[in-house]
């Protein structure tokens, strides 16, 4: 049997999203399941190694598949999250989602996050997750999104300032690299609405 991860989720309207990479292939973004643990396992390190720009150190990650499974049971049961699977040919290529604090001072702002394997880098899935975690955003009720970038992140910066998310601060050698050095973070973040 396959659990959904998600429950009381407005994703229901806007999932899953179907459409075409560039190379003709469909691609389709739909939210994550338990049963997703053991592919996610292999995929998430990947994407660490072809990646600076994450939050993981190349070999960092070492959750097994039973703490993954359990690690999206009690992280996206924290409302307002969602966890989102991008599958091409049966397999999944990239993640995204959205993860809220569980105090009720901060519930009104999930962080949005995303990452993508290399050879689908440049396909504009990075947008098409952003797009789906904006719509959801919207029917979950937010009041605001948020996120952090490495400074010297262009593309991904682009991307997010055309969203309509704004520099709200900049946290100087805040992650350690790969190379050693440290480097710069830009929080940003999107209102959905004023209270």
């Amino acid at each position: 049997m396959t659990d959904q991860v998600q429950s009381n989720d407005p994703a229901g309207n806007i999932l899953p999203v179907t459409f075409t990479l560039r190379d003709g292939r469909t691609c389709t973004i739909r939210l994550m399941i338990e049963d997703d643990a053991a592919e996610l396992c292999d995929v998430f390190p990947k994407t660490h190694v072809e990646s600076d720009f994450l939050n993981w150190l190349p070999g960092e990650f070492q959750m097994t598949v039973e703490e993954e499974r359990r690690f999206l049971r009690d992280t996206l049961a924290c409302q307002p999250s969602i966890g989102l699977v991008v599958v091409v040919d049966g397999c999944i290529i990239a993640m995204g989602g959205a993860h809220a604090n569980p105090r009720k001072r901060y519930k009104h702002h999930s962080e949005f996050g995303l990452t993508v394997l290399k050879a689908f880098w440049g396909m504009g899935i990075g947008r098409k997750i952003m797009e789906t975690l904006d719509d959801w955003g919207r029917s979950a009720g937010l009041h605001k999104a948020t996120l952090c970038v490495f400074h010297d992140n262009a593309g991904a910066i682009a991307l997010y300032r055309s969203m309509d998310f704004i520099d709200q601060g900049r946290l100087v050698d805040h992650a350690l690299r790969a190379d050693g050095t440290y480097g710069d973070v830009i929080m940003m973040a999107k209102f959905y609405e004023r209270i």
